[in-house]
């Protein structure tokens, strides 16, 4: 049996390993900015300026993305190496990329008069110059509503600016 692996292998398990992290956080301490839409922050000056920053990173993410710019989204947004992975009720895995996914949602994009995405229910974790943003999202097709799920980020800052280096989503 060949035990070699190929970049793009190892690439899918640190996905994997970074989501696991995110989604299973056994034995870490409780986040420290973690702090639920619409209650008052207890937060430490620090703490709240990543969460600002965090939240700016997506509302511009939101607006890139309503305005067709997917070039612009993937290098604003993510990191280079930022790989995204679409899980479905089905159980399967699809890793993608960011280059390729911008690429598919540009493709779409042209047949569409309009497209935008709404996040909901956002809960964001920071942890020094990690972060977590999970998010209930609806896309929408010429007004319509096309798809929803759930969605889960990755960041970190780098070069003093939060970058997305995992997305990791379920759609309904």
């Amino acid at each position: 049996m060949d035990h070699r692996h190929t970049d793009r292998h190892w690439q899918a398990l640190l996905a994997t390993a970074v989501a696991l992290l995110w989604f299973h956080p056994l034995g870490l301490p409780p986040p420290a900015a973690a702090m639920p839409p619409g209650e008052p922050s207890t937060q430490a000056p620090a703490q709240i300026g990543a969460m600002t920053e965090i939240r700016a990173l997506f509302a511009e993410y939101l607006k890139l993305h309503a305005t067709k710019k997917m070039d612009e989204w993937r290098d604003k947004m993510f990191l280079p190496e930022a790989l995204c992975v679409r899980t479905a009720a089905d159980g399967k895995v699809t890793v993608y990329p960011v280059a390729d996914l911008a690429r598919t949602i540009a493709k779409e994009a042209k047949t569409l008069k309009e497209q935008r995405e709404t996040f909901e229910e956002v809960r964001i974790e920071v942890y020094g110059h990690a972060a977590h943003y999970a998010t209930t999202w609806t896309l929408f097709h010429n007004g319509k509503v096309a798809r929803k799920g759930r969605a889960f980020f990755s960041l970190v800052k780098k070069d003093g600016a939060w970058r997305i280096a995992a997305l990791v989503w379920y759609r309904d």
